[in-house]
């Protein structure tokens, strides 16, 4: 026992505890940034807010919001989703919220929506029953119709106020835009970080596409925002593809999913569609659309094999990089080889090329022949040939040093009868002594003069 040991009250100290002076600072900067808590993710999400935007309503744009949800859930992040439907929003219904079926009888309990949230410290938003990690912001609550567009609460602040309330308190919020002309959907899209575009092969969204993308943009929704699509086939064996559409716009496929009977029967009885247990191969590859866009989001690479987004030197030498001189030639000469099977094509030539040049293979019938009394002249045989022999060959070199002399002296030549030393600078003007002394104008007069023959 120490000397101070007696003076301590032992079961006031065995309360108490020590924190490191990190995690004092820690907390000063959290009640001082006015943030309740710090998360610690393991996964690089490079876009928090992220919008889903169908090219019309029906082509499954919510029914992929609900199942990216539950399967951002299962990884253990706090998801928010955002319903901006007014009129008609199911969010609460595919998630099985509390507010999923509103009983109006009921008197004593309180709904609350979005439009309630700047007027009461009370939280609007509904928890999911499938996961509890998961809230859902929407309208549902009350009944709602066309007059609430005319109404103040329909304002862009609406959108403000809750994603600077909810961007920290959780991990990503999916936001599921509809068509409704109202200015909350407008914001939405112009204040997500990114926005994932959901298409289908149906005639009547392929004819309206070039109408969407115009729209979109004109909401100051730029198309580099929105270059991410999720392709919907009505079905697996329809012949065609969404490649040239996809690229006429400057967009790049993220996943795809085939819609079929099964698929409608469990989104109509209220079931969820990730990782639903079935025979069916097209519930299936739906389940793995799911996961493709949840590796977008959590910028996770499913090869495994480098971090998502990196590119190297060689990716782009091999072919592999979209919109590159090296893939588009690699995906000619495939094309060619297909079309033209009995040419071989060489795609690296430089492998079996040596320093010394044996590597080349040259046929018979295009080697040129060469004479017979042909001898190859040594190097110092070449050499010698360019020196000069005659008189007249000397004088002409003579005259070039001249001239070069002359570009390095102002432009006199010797025979003008001027010094180096009359064209230095003495007095630090810039100006050549021989142009500032009176007595040398005739000299003045050689400066720019050609040589006298």
């Amino acid at each position: 026992m120490s000397f101070f040991d007696k003076f301590l009250d032992t079961e006031k100290t065995s309360k108490a505890t020590l924190i490191s002076p990190r995690k004092a600072f820690e907390d000063i900067l959290k009640q001082a940034s006015g943030s309740a808590y710090t998360r610690n993710i393991k996964y690089n999400i490079y876009y928090q807010i992220i919008a889903f935007y169908g090219v019309m309503d029906g082509v499954g744009t919510s029914t992929l919001v609900a199942n990216t949800a539950l399967a951002l859930a299962e990884t253990g992040l706090t998801i928010c989703v955002i319903d901006t439907s007014i009129l008609s929003p199911v969010q609460d219904v595919l998630l099985n919220t509390n507010e999923a079926t509103i009983d109006e009888s009921d008197k004593d309990t309180e709904h609350l929506d979005w439009f309630d949230m700047p007027y009461t410290k009370k939280s609007p938003l509904h928890v999911s029953k499938y996961a509890k990690n998961i809230s859902v912001l929407s309208f549902k609550g009350k009944r709602h119709s066309v007059v609430d567009f005319l109404s103040t609460n329909d304002s862009d602040t609406l959108v403000e106020i809750a994603l600077s309330t909810l961007h920290n308190k959780f991990d990503i919020i999916l936001i599921d835009c509809c068509h409704e002309m109202s200015a909350v959907n407008t914001a939405c899209l112009q204040q997500a970080q990114q926005v994932i575009q959901v298409w289908n092969d149906s005639p009547i969204v392929v004819a309206n596409l070039e109408n969407f993308v115009t729209n979109s943009i004109t909401m100051s929704c730029p198309l580099d925002k929105m270059r991410f699509v999720v392709t919907s086939r009505m079905s697996k064996d329809a012949i065609g593809s969404m490649d040239n559409l996809v690229s006429q716009y400057r967009c790049k496929i993220l996943a795809t999913n085939y819609l079929s009977e099964e698929l409608y029967l469990l989104a109509v009885t209220g079931r969820k569609l990730f990782r639903v247990e079935s025979t069916d191969e097209l519930v299936i590859a739906y389940t793995d659309c799911i996961i493709r866009i949840v590796c977008h989001i959590l910028n996770i690479d499913l090869e495994g094999n480098k971090p998502k987004g990196t590119i190297t030197s060689n990716d782009i030498m091999d072919g592999k990089v979209d919109g590159t001189y090296h893939k588009e030639l690699k995906e000619f000469n495939e094309q060619f080889a297909e079309a033209h099977p009995e040419i071989q094509i060489d795609t690296n030539p430089m492998n079996n090329l040596d320093y010394s040049g044996s590597g080349v293979e040259v046929d018979d019938d295009m080697a040129v022949p060469e004479p017979e009394d042909y001898v190859q002249p040594p190097v110092d045989s070449i050499m010698k040939s360019d020196i000069p022999k005659s008189e007249e060959e000397l004088n002409e070199v003579r005259e070039m040093a001249k001239e070069v002399d002359a570009l390095n002296y102002g432009g006199v030549m010797p025979e003008d009868d001027v010094k180096l030393e009359e064209l230095k600078d003495e007095n630090g003007d810039g100006v050549p002594d021989i142009m500032e002394n009176p007595d040398k104008k005739e000299k003045r007069k050689h400066f720019g003069r050609k040589k006298r023959k």
